[in-house]
């Protein structure tokens, strides 16, 4: 690539991360709702209230890296933690441009703007998800490790299952590349961020081994289907440049490094391996625990957010090919492709996703049951919740106690009326009662202890886990 191009990029680059920052911020303040539902809020009420109480800091559901970081972000609201999130996505592109730029790329700047602009990218940077931590914890390890720093490397990604249980499956893809290159004497640091959380659940738990008990996931199965499921959901994950620049720069990537498929591996040809198998094999163990209905899984495909990086960099490989272009003209291609995707990819957040977020067809229905609860100023009354977004609605948060708040009562402690105090109001809705809690609206019905205050039932085609069209129904615990 002319020298005129390599000193114009990285203007391009800083340029793009700017924009798309303060754009996101702006996205940010404008949003309501968010992506993901009630996940991002409950991960924003343990990043919030970590303060009051540090033991959240180490539960795992949480994702203690995600909770530490994002905690001091928490404290000055959603708004906080969607700026938390879309950082994490500005530096997760920024590494992968750098990484990019480290196997010499020809436009390692498309390794940003697919990081930044991938289709489920934007949505999940302005929540409270935890995705993106993750996407940049790997990106930086992955940084590391091609810039031979193994060491760095070997102790970033030993907290990525801190940032998101599958950082465990990263996690073992680095061992074997660190014997590759015959750095086996880093291979213990893998260990180093289980050992340390390990040590501090020994003073918090008096137990050494809390992680590995208190692990909370297994094989719950909240549904089950497709093995192509994710595949399926392609374009909503990735958009369509990003897709075509992921074969083209696998093509790319075969034409112009064959030669170097040689024994002993060198270290570029081990950290590409690295690269497209961290991409290729956590795609792949998503859609197999998916399909099997095993691993807690859900099959949402935000999850995919994670390997942006990695996936950005195998795809801005399709940029190498420039150089079968002749070298007067070479300049003014690479500008005109990457402009070309940058003008497509930018539009398919937009496209496949509502963009700045707003409340989906439940949030609708769980607003109109809390301006009921506003109305008859039953705000400070005990309140049984089943979608903590209604806690977010009421401004409370079930980790923060505020001298006279109501007390707050998920429903896993409620196991009958007469558990709950008089004037008790319930906020159930056809989601997380049928899914978490095993418990029909008909259920609370058959209790005369309660009252049925109002029901709100959504006139869109959206069901319940139930089957039935989404509601959400107001009890209260007679007086």
């Amino acid at each position: 690539m002319p020298d005129l191009y390599q000193k114009f990029e990285p203007k391009l680059l800083y340029g793009l991360l700017v924009f798309s920052g303060v754009y996101f911020i702006y996205l940010a303040y404008i949003s309501e709702g968010s992506y993901g539902g009630a996940d991002g809020y409950n991960h924003f009420f343990m990043a919030q209230g970590a303060y009051s109480s540090p033991i959240l800091l180490l539960d795992l559901w949480g994702k203690p890296l995600f909770t530490l970081l994002a905690s001091p972000f928490a404290q000055f609201g959603y708004f906080g933690i969607r700026v938390f999130n879309l950082l994490c996505g500005v530096l997760a592109a920024l590494f992968a441009y750098k990484t990019a730029r480290l196997l010499n790329i020809k436009l390692p700047i498309l390794a940003a703007v697919l990081t930044l602009f991938g289709s489920i990218g934007l949505p999940i940077y302005l929540s409270g998800l935890t995705e993106p931590l993750f996407a940049l914890v790997l990106s930086i390890a992955t940084f590391f490790f091609v810039r031979k720093q193994f060491l760095g490397g070997a102790l970033v990604i030993s907290f990525l299952f801190l940032a998101r249980t599958e950082g465990l499956l990263i996690m073992f893809l680095f061992a074997p590349a660190l014997w590759l290159v015959n750095k086996q004497q880093f291979i213990p640091f893998l260990a180093l961020g289980f050992f340390i959380y390990s040590i501090i659940g020994v003073f918090a738990f008096g137990n050494f081994f809390w992680i590995i008990n208190d692990f909370p996931y297994g094989n719950t199965a909240y549904g089950t289907g497709d093995l192509l499921h994710f595949w399926n959901y392609r374009f909503q994950i990735f958009g369509y440049p990003f897709l075509i620049c992921i074969l083209i720069g696998f093509i790319s990537f075969v034409l112009t490094e064959h030669s170097n498929f040689t024994l002993p591996l060198s270290h570029k040809m081990i950290s590409w391996g690295l690269i497209i198998l961290s991409f290729a094999g956590y795609f792949a163990a998503h859609s197999y625990v998916w399909w099997k209905g095993s691993g807690s899984s859900a099959g949402l495909i935000r999850v995919i957010l994670g390997i942006f990086p990695s996936a950005a960099i195998l795809a801005a490989k399709a940029g190498d090919l420039v150089v079968f272009i002749p070298s007067k003209l070479r300049m003014y291609v690479a500008l005109m492709i990457v402009l070309t995707i940058s003008y497509f990819q930018v539009q398919e957040p937009f496209h496949y996703h509502v963009v700045p977020t707003s409340w989906g067809v439940e949030e609708v229905e769980i607003q109109k049951a809390v301006n009921v609860i506003r109305a008859n100023h039953l705000e400070e009354n005990p309140i049984v919740y089943y979608n903590s977004i209604a806690l977010f609605m009421l401004n409370k948060n079930p980790y923060v106690n505020h001298d006279g708040d109501s007390p707050l009562i998920p429903p896993h402690f409620f196991h009958h009326p007469d558990d709950l105090p008089q004037g008790t109001v319930i906020i159930y809705d056809s989601h997380f009662g049928p899914l978490e809690q095993n418990t029909e609206s008909t259920t609370l019905l058959n209790y005369p202890e309660l009252e049925l205050l109002e029901t709100f039932t959504t006139t869109t085609e959206h069901k319940g886990a139930d089957g039935k069209p989404y509601k959400v129904s107001l009890f209260i615990k007679k007086l």
